[in-house]
Protein backbone atom coordinates (compact mmCIF):
# COMPACT_ATOMS: atom_id res chain seq x y z
CA UNK A 1 0.00 0.00 0.00
CA UNK A 2 1.54 3.46 -1.04
CA UNK A 3 2.03 6.17 0.98
CA UNK A 4 0.10 8.70 -0.92
CA UNK A 5 -2.99 6.54 -0.64
CA UNK A 6 -2.64 6.01 2.97
CA UNK A 7 -2.17 9.64 3.63
CA UNK A 8 -4.69 10.42 1.16
CA UNK A 9 -7.10 7.98 3.82
CA UNK A 10 -6.10 9.90 6.76
CA UNK A 11 -7.25 13.42 5.65
CA UNK A 12 -10.71 11.75 4.00
CA UNK A 13 -10.12 11.86 0.77
CA UNK A 14 -10.43 8.25 -0.30
CA UNK A 15 -13.17 6.31 -2.26
CA UNK A 16 -15.77 3.85 -0.34
CA UNK A 17 -13.96 1.20 -2.67
CA UNK A 18 -10.05 2.62 -1.54
CA UNK A 19 -11.21 3.17 2.16
CA UNK A 20 -12.50 -0.52 2.41
CA UNK A 21 -9.20 -1.82 0.72
CA UNK A 22 -6.89 0.17 3.18
CA UNK A 23 -8.96 -1.47 6.10
CA UNK A 24 -8.28 -4.88 4.59
CA UNK A 25 -4.70 -4.00 4.40
CA UNK A 26 -4.21 -2.56 7.97
CA UNK A 27 -6.07 -5.65 9.50
CA UNK A 28 -3.55 -7.93 6.98
CA UNK A 29 -0.60 -7.89 9.78
CA UNK A 30 1.60 -6.20 12.64
CA UNK A 31 3.74 -4.23 10.11
CA UNK A 32 0.70 -2.89 8.32
CA UNK A 33 -0.69 -1.85 11.58
CA UNK A 34 2.63 -0.50 12.87
CA UNK A 35 3.10 1.84 9.26
CA UNK A 36 -0.47 2.95 9.36
CA UNK A 37 0.01 4.55 12.78
CA UNK A 38 3.32 5.74 12.16
CA UNK A 39 1.79 8.20 9.26
CA UNK A 40 -1.08 9.36 11.34
CA UNK A 41 1.57 10.47 13.86
CA UNK A 42 3.56 12.38 11.00
CA UNK A 43 0.42 13.84 9.97
CA UNK A 44 -0.48 14.90 13.15
CA UNK A 45 2.89 16.28 14.19
CA UNK A 46 3.11 18.39 10.66
CA UNK A 47 -0.02 19.81 11.50
CA UNK A 48 -0.65 19.79 7.59
CA UNK A 49 -3.97 19.87 5.59
CA UNK A 50 -5.07 18.50 2.44
CA UNK A 51 -7.47 20.68 0.47
CA UNK A 52 -11.19 18.85 -1.05
CA UNK A 53 -10.55 16.18 -3.24
CA UNK A 54 -12.72 17.60 -6.30
CA UNK A 55 -10.15 18.50 -8.45
CA UNK A 56 -7.66 15.24 -9.39
CA UNK A 57 -4.56 17.56 -10.29
CA UNK A 58 -4.73 19.59 -6.52
CA UNK A 59 -5.03 16.31 -5.36
CA UNK A 60 -1.84 14.78 -6.77
CA UNK A 61 0.39 18.39 -5.97
CA UNK A 62 -1.16 18.00 -1.99
CA UNK A 63 -0.40 14.27 -1.61
CA UNK A 64 3.20 15.21 -3.18
CA UNK A 65 3.76 17.84 -0.48
CA UNK A 66 2.68 15.66 2.19
CA UNK A 67 4.84 13.10 1.23
CA UNK A 68 7.93 15.75 1.23
CA UNK A 69 6.55 16.98 5.03
CA UNK A 70 6.56 12.93 5.66
CA UNK A 71 9.92 11.94 4.76
CA UNK A 72 11.31 14.51 7.02
CA UNK A 73 9.06 13.86 9.91
CA UNK A 74 9.74 10.59 9.65
CA UNK A 75 13.17 10.92 11.23
CA UNK A 76 11.55 12.12 14.28
CA UNK A 77 9.59 8.94 14.96
CA UNK A 78 12.18 6.88 14.02
CA UNK A 79 14.98 8.79 16.40
CA UNK A 80 13.13 8.47 18.99
CA UNK A 81 12.42 4.78 18.48
CA UNK A 82 16.13 4.55 18.81
CA UNK A 83 16.79 6.41 22.05
CA UNK A 84 16.18 3.36 24.26
CA UNK A 85 19.29 1.91 22.81
CA UNK A 86 21.46 4.46 22.25
CA UNK A 87 20.51 7.29 25.01
CA UNK A 88 22.71 6.02 27.79
CA UNK A 89 25.83 6.04 26.44
CA UNK A 90 25.45 9.68 24.91
CA UNK A 91 23.89 10.85 28.32
CA UNK A 92 27.26 9.50 30.19
CA UNK A 93 29.27 11.42 27.34
CA UNK A 94 26.90 14.62 28.38
CA UNK A 95 27.37 13.96 32.24
CA UNK A 96 30.66 14.49 32.43
CA UNK A 97 30.92 17.40 30.38
CA UNK A 98 29.08 18.65 34.10
CA UNK A 99 31.21 16.99 36.36
CA UNK A 100 33.93 20.08 36.63
CA UNK A 101 31.30 22.22 36.49
CA UNK A 102 27.83 21.77 38.84
CA UNK A 103 27.82 22.88 42.28
CA UNK A 104 29.55 26.00 41.86
CA UNK A 105 28.26 29.13 43.66
CA UNK A 106 28.77 31.37 40.18
CA UNK A 107 27.06 30.96 36.75
CA UNK A 108 29.48 29.07 34.94
CA UNK A 109 30.50 28.37 31.09
CA UNK A 110 32.74 25.46 29.99
CA UNK A 111 33.90 26.19 26.25
CA UNK A 112 35.32 23.45 24.00
CA UNK A 113 39.09 23.78 25.15
CA UNK A 114 37.94 22.99 28.70
CA UNK A 115 38.32 26.76 29.50
CA UNK A 116 35.62 27.66 32.92
CA UNK A 117 34.39 31.31 32.62
CA UNK A 118 32.67 32.19 36.05
CA UNK A 119 30.11 34.78 36.13
CA UNK A 120 29.17 37.08 39.19
CA UNK A 121 25.57 38.25 37.78
CA UNK A 122 22.96 37.09 39.28
CA UNK A 123 21.61 36.49 35.78
CA UNK A 124 23.75 36.21 32.36
CA UNK A 125 22.86 35.75 28.84
CA UNK A 126 24.77 34.10 26.54
CA UNK A 127 24.83 34.63 22.39
CA UNK A 128 26.48 33.92 19.18
CA UNK A 129 27.73 37.49 17.04
CA UNK A 130 27.78 37.24 13.74
CA UNK A 131 31.70 36.41 13.47
CA UNK A 132 30.30 33.23 15.73
CA UNK A 133 32.32 34.05 18.97
CA UNK A 134 30.53 33.57 22.30
CA UNK A 135 28.93 36.78 24.07
CA UNK A 136 28.24 36.96 27.40
CA UNK A 137 25.72 40.10 28.44
CA UNK A 138 26.76 41.94 25.22
CA UNK A 139 30.31 42.58 26.25
CA UNK A 140 32.71 39.48 27.18
CA UNK A 141 33.32 37.67 23.73
CA UNK A 142 35.16 34.12 23.36
CA UNK A 143 36.95 33.13 20.09
CA UNK A 144 35.16 29.71 18.71
CA UNK A 145 37.23 27.25 17.58
CA UNK A 146 37.53 25.58 14.30
CA UNK A 147 34.22 22.77 14.15
CA UNK A 148 31.64 21.69 15.84
CA UNK A 149 32.61 21.53 19.78
CA UNK A 150 30.16 21.26 23.02
CA UNK A 151 29.70 24.02 25.55
CA UNK A 152 27.94 23.76 28.80
CA UNK A 153 26.34 26.00 31.13
CA UNK A 154 25.83 25.57 34.69
CA UNK A 155 22.85 27.80 36.63
CA UNK A 156 23.26 27.67 40.59
CA UNK A 157 20.15 27.54 42.85
CA UNK A 158 19.30 31.81 43.02
CA UNK A 159 20.65 32.52 39.34
CA UNK A 160 18.90 32.72 36.14
CA UNK A 161 20.48 32.65 32.90
CA UNK A 162 19.15 33.36 28.98
CA UNK A 163 20.98 30.92 26.31
CA UNK A 164 20.53 32.45 22.68
CA UNK A 165 21.80 28.96 20.37
CA UNK A 166 23.23 28.53 17.03
CA UNK A 167 20.22 28.50 15.39
CA UNK A 168 18.79 31.55 16.96
CA UNK A 169 16.70 29.15 19.21
CA UNK A 170 16.71 30.75 22.66
CA UNK A 171 16.48 28.66 26.17
CA UNK A 172 15.64 30.34 29.43
CA UNK A 173 17.36 28.72 32.40
CA UNK A 174 16.04 28.35 35.74
CA UNK A 175 18.01 28.26 38.76
CA UNK A 176 20.31 24.93 39.63
CA UNK A 177 20.13 23.96 35.66
CA UNK A 178 22.97 23.10 33.68
CA UNK A 179 22.53 22.32 29.21
CA UNK A 180 24.89 21.18 26.98
CA UNK A 181 24.92 21.90 23.57
CA UNK A 182 27.02 22.68 20.71
CA UNK A 183 28.39 25.49 19.38
CA UNK A 184 26.79 24.87 15.72
CA UNK A 185 24.36 21.99 15.38
CA UNK A 186 24.65 18.90 12.18
CA UNK A 187 23.15 19.36 9.00
CA UNK A 188 20.63 16.41 10.26
CA UNK A 189 19.74 17.19 14.05
CA UNK A 190 19.82 19.64 16.99
CA UNK A 191 20.05 18.10 20.12
CA UNK A 192 20.74 19.64 23.84
CA UNK A 193 20.96 17.76 27.21
CA UNK A 194 19.41 19.69 29.81
CA UNK A 195 19.42 18.90 33.59
CA UNK A 196 16.80 20.62 35.99
CA UNK A 197 14.66 23.36 33.98
CA UNK A 198 14.37 25.25 30.79
CA UNK A 199 11.93 26.97 28.68
CA UNK A 200 13.07 26.72 24.96
CA UNK A 201 11.41 28.84 21.80
CA UNK A 202 13.02 26.73 19.48
CA UNK A 203 13.27 28.14 15.86
CA UNK A 204 11.60 25.83 13.23
CA UNK A 205 13.53 24.03 10.78
CA UNK A 206 11.72 21.82 8.22
CA UNK A 207 15.08 20.23 7.92
CA UNK A 208 16.12 19.61 11.21
CA UNK A 209 14.40 18.24 14.38
CA UNK A 210 14.93 19.82 18.14
CA UNK A 211 15.50 17.32 20.33
CA UNK A 212 16.10 17.92 24.22
CA UNK A 213 17.73 14.82 26.03
CA UNK A 214 17.25 14.04 29.47
CA UNK A 215 18.16 11.25 32.23
CA UNK A 216 14.62 9.93 32.03
CA UNK A 217 13.41 11.19 28.70
CA UNK A 218 13.92 12.81 25.27
CA UNK A 219 11.71 15.40 23.30
CA UNK A 220 11.67 16.44 19.72
CA UNK A 221 9.92 18.94 17.70
CA UNK A 222 10.47 20.97 13.99
CA UNK A 223 9.75 24.25 15.97
CA UNK A 224 7.60 25.29 18.93
CA UNK A 225 7.57 26.36 22.88
CA UNK A 226 7.61 24.45 25.91
CA UNK A 227 9.22 24.05 29.03
CA UNK A 228 11.08 20.57 30.02
CA UNK A 229 11.90 19.73 34.11
CA UNK A 230 14.35 17.25 34.45
CA UNK A 231 14.29 16.51 38.47
CA UNK A 232 17.04 13.79 39.70
CA UNK A 233 16.57 14.54 43.12
CA UNK A 234 12.44 14.44 43.07
CA UNK A 235 13.22 11.79 40.13
CA UNK A 236 10.51 13.47 37.86
CA UNK A 237 10.14 14.30 34.44
CA UNK A 238 7.88 16.85 33.02
CA UNK A 239 7.04 19.00 29.57
CA UNK A 240 4.36 21.56 29.17
CA UNK A 241 3.35 22.73 25.90
CA UNK A 242 3.03 26.32 24.98
CA UNK A 243 2.79 26.57 21.21
CA UNK A 244 2.64 23.54 18.32
CA UNK A 245 3.50 20.19 18.52
CA UNK A 246 6.13 17.90 20.06
CA UNK A 247 6.73 14.28 20.57
CA UNK A 248 8.37 12.31 23.03
CA UNK A 249 8.85 8.61 24.44
CA UNK A 250 6.41 7.62 26.43
CA UNK A 251 6.96 4.28 28.29
CA UNK A 252 5.27 2.33 25.50
CA UNK A 253 4.53 4.74 22.16
CA UNK A 254 5.68 7.67 20.81
CA UNK A 255 3.65 10.25 22.45
CA UNK A 256 2.49 13.75 20.65
CA UNK A 257 1.50 16.65 22.47
CA UNK A 258 -1.20 19.51 21.83
CA UNK A 259 -0.57 23.04 23.71
CA UNK A 260 -1.80 23.61 26.88
CA UNK A 261 -1.13 19.78 27.60
CA UNK A 262 1.19 18.54 30.18
CA UNK A 263 3.21 15.57 30.49
CA UNK A 264 4.70 14.58 33.26
CA UNK A 265 6.90 10.77 34.43
CA UNK A 266 7.59 9.86 37.91
CA UNK A 267 10.99 7.66 37.46
CA UNK A 268 10.58 6.00 41.11
CA UNK A 269 7.65 3.86 39.90
CA UNK A 270 7.77 5.09 35.87
CA UNK A 271 4.22 6.26 36.17
CA UNK A 272 3.42 8.30 33.03
CA UNK A 273 0.24 11.33 33.30
CA UNK A 274 -0.87 13.25 30.57
CA UNK A 275 -3.46 16.44 31.28
CA UNK A 276 -4.29 19.76 29.94
CA UNK A 277 -3.17 22.37 32.60
CA UNK A 278 -2.65 25.87 32.49
CA UNK A 279 0.90 26.57 31.51
CA UNK A 280 1.10 29.73 32.54
CA UNK A 281 1.60 27.92 36.23
CA UNK A 282 4.44 26.41 34.42
CA UNK A 283 6.44 28.92 32.59
CA UNK A 284 5.67 31.52 35.17
CA UNK A 285 9.07 32.25 36.49
CA UNK A 286 10.49 33.10 33.10
CA UNK A 287 8.77 36.72 33.96
CA UNK A 288 10.16 36.99 37.95
CA UNK A 289 6.95 35.15 39.24
CA UNK A 290 5.88 31.67 40.77
CA UNK A 291 2.53 31.05 40.05
CA UNK A 292 0.37 27.71 41.14
CA UNK A 293 -3.00 26.40 41.49
CA UNK A 294 -4.03 23.88 44.71
CA UNK A 295 -0.43 22.84 45.25
CA UNK A 296 1.51 21.23 47.81
CA UNK A 297 2.62 24.11 50.09
CA UNK A 298 5.79 22.14 50.28
CA UNK A 299 6.93 21.95 46.50
CA UNK A 300 6.37 25.46 46.64
CA UNK A 301 8.28 26.22 49.05
CA UNK A 302 10.94 23.63 47.35
CA UNK A 303 10.83 25.79 43.97
CA UNK A 304 11.69 28.90 46.64
CA UNK A 305 14.29 26.96 47.97
CA UNK A 306 15.86 26.56 44.51
CA UNK A 307 15.46 30.27 43.79
CA UNK A 308 17.13 31.92 46.61
CA UNK A 309 19.63 29.55 47.33
CA UNK A 310 18.23 28.73 50.60
CA UNK A 311 17.26 25.63 52.91
CA UNK A 312 13.27 26.63 54.77
CA UNK A 313 11.97 24.58 57.49
CA UNK A 314 8.58 24.63 58.52
CA UNK A 315 8.03 23.95 62.03
CA UNK A 316 4.52 22.70 61.38
CA UNK A 317 4.86 19.36 59.19
CA UNK A 318 0.99 19.68 59.10
CA UNK A 319 0.79 22.48 56.52
CA UNK A 320 3.02 20.21 53.89
CA UNK A 321 0.16 18.90 52.23
CA UNK A 322 -2.14 22.25 52.39
CA UNK A 323 -2.92 22.91 48.74
CA UNK A 324 -2.76 26.68 48.06
CA UNK A 325 -3.12 28.74 45.19
CA UNK A 326 -1.36 32.01 44.30
CA UNK A 327 1.21 34.40 42.13
CA UNK A 328 4.16 35.50 44.20
CA UNK A 329 6.58 38.22 43.13
CA UNK A 330 9.99 37.25 43.22
CA UNK A 331 11.52 40.24 43.55
CA UNK A 332 10.24 40.61 46.88
CA UNK A 333 12.85 39.41 49.53
CA UNK A 334 11.85 35.63 50.73
CA UNK A 335 10.91 36.88 53.99
CA UNK A 336 8.13 39.15 52.46
CA UNK A 337 7.35 36.71 50.66
CA UNK A 338 7.05 33.52 53.25
CA UNK A 339 4.89 35.86 54.92
CA UNK A 340 2.76 36.57 52.72
CA UNK A 341 2.44 33.04 51.46
CA UNK A 342 1.59 31.41 54.88
CA UNK A 343 -0.79 34.01 56.48
CA UNK A 344 -2.37 32.28 53.72
CA UNK A 345 -2.89 29.17 56.01
CA UNK A 346 -2.84 31.03 59.43
CA UNK A 347 -3.32 34.18 60.64
CA UNK A 348 -0.83 33.46 63.82
CA UNK A 349 2.86 35.24 63.98
CA UNK A 350 4.33 34.51 60.85
CA UNK A 351 8.25 34.26 61.91
CA UNK A 352 7.13 31.50 64.36
CA UNK A 353 6.49 28.67 61.51
CA UNK A 354 9.72 28.51 59.50
CA UNK A 355 13.24 29.03 59.68
CA UNK A 356 15.41 30.60 56.63
CA UNK A 357 18.67 28.53 56.68
CA UNK A 358 21.33 30.31 54.23
CA UNK A 359 23.11 27.49 52.37
CA UNK A 360 27.16 27.70 51.87
CA UNK A 361 27.74 25.96 48.57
Amino acid sequence: MSDELLIKYIQGGCTEEESRAILSWIEENDENKTRYKELMLICSLTDFYMPSYQKEKKQVSWIKIAIGIAACSLGIFWGLSKFANSNQDSIEKYQALLSDVEKRTEITLKVADKQIVSLKDTSALISYNNNRKIVINDSTQIEKKEGKQLNAVFVPYGKRTKLVLADSSTVYLNSGSSLVYPDEFDSGKREVYLEGEAYFKVVKDGKRSFCVRTAYKSVEVLGTQFNVLSDQEAELFQTVLVSGKIALDGNNETMILEPNQCYTYAADNAEEKLESVDVSNYISWIDGRLKFEKEALSNVIRKLEKIYNVRILLKDKNLDGMLISGRLDLKNPLVNILNSLLFTVSSDEMESKYEIITNEK
